[in-house]
């Protein structure tokens, strides 16, 4: 990928068709677009080898100086002689595209003094090796990274799921609140104007909202915290009696818009309602 940035339009060509050769030119087979030519001893092995490399060209080890001078990469993965620099030498001499040889022999199957030839990359064994070492260290040191990452957004959604713990009862609360809103916007006159009702709802939604925004931030911050100082959804719920059915249906009856032009009655067990009443 560095030298070529792919194999779209560039020739791979793989001497021998034993397990070292499948396995790299399989692997190679990953990257599309790449022409393979595969040269071995025995024609049956190559055939093998060259179905699996979408139509690669079999050819003998006779052709391989021959199919060199043509190719970007090359593997050699045993089979025939090795690869002399003299041999590279006058493999690259007319070309000006650089080559990559993968040597995957035991013992070598190129000659190291290839590396001498300006603008040919040789990696054996050991090249390959300390290549994925460098991979590996690189990867170590991202799962660090990644532990922290993962580490930290599993708390937050930890704490994000412990906060849904009070959400029934914010909601209830804000029900109940809305209710009480609404009921008694219900005791404006009929008489009055759009314009007056659209801006007491406005008016009444923000008190309610800025009211009740407190309480229920510190409801969620106990919850989320585990923070035994501060409110409770089940304190929200005693406090303002959200779990007593038959209390919200008393409230909501009393509550209740009276007939046109009849004054509204005052709640006898709400104080606050007596005392406006008295005024």
């Amino acid at each position: 990928r560095r030298l070529f940035g792919g194999l779209k339009q560039r020739t791979v060509l793989v001497v021998g068709a034993g397990e070292m050769a499948t396995r790299a030119a399989t692997a190679l087979a990953a990257l599309p677009g790449g022409t393979y030519v595969v040269a071995n001893r025995t024609r049956a092995t190559a055939e093998v080898l060259a179905k699996d490399l979408a139509g690669a060209t079999v050819v003998g080890l006779e052709e391989v100086a021959e199919r060199l001078c043509a190719a970007h990469v090359a593997i050699f993965a045993g089979g025939g002689d090795p690869l002399s620099r003299a041999a590279c030498e006058a493999a690259v001499a007319k070309r000006r595209d650089p080559l990559l040889l993968l040597d995957y022999g035991m013992p070598r199957c190129i000659d190291p003094a290839v590396t001498e030839i300006p603008g040919v990359f040789l990696y054996d064994l050991e090249a390959t090796e300390a290549l994925m070492a460098k991979s590996l260290e690189g990867r170590r040191e991202a799962v660090t990274v990644a532990e922290t990452i993962l580490t930290e957004e599993l708390e937050a959604f930890r704490a994000w799921h412990r906060t849904r713990r009070a959400a029934p009862a914010i909601r209830s609360l804000h029900a109940w609140a809305e209710d009480i809103r609404k009921t008694e916007l219900a005791h404006l006159p009929d008489d009055t104007p759009a314009a007056l009702r659209d801006t007491m709802d406005r008016l009444t939604r923000r008190i309610v909202d800025r009211i009740l925004r407190r309480p229920t931030a510190r409801v969620r911050q106990g919850v989320e915290a585990g923070d035994p100082a501060l409110p409770t959804p089940d304190a929200l719920r005693n406090v303002f009696g959200l779990d007593d059915v038959k209390t919200l249906e008393d409230e909501a009856a009393s509550h209740r818009a009276p007939p046109t032009g009849s004054p509204p009655t005052p709640d006898a067990t709400d104080p606050d309602a007596s005392r406006d009443e008295a005024s």
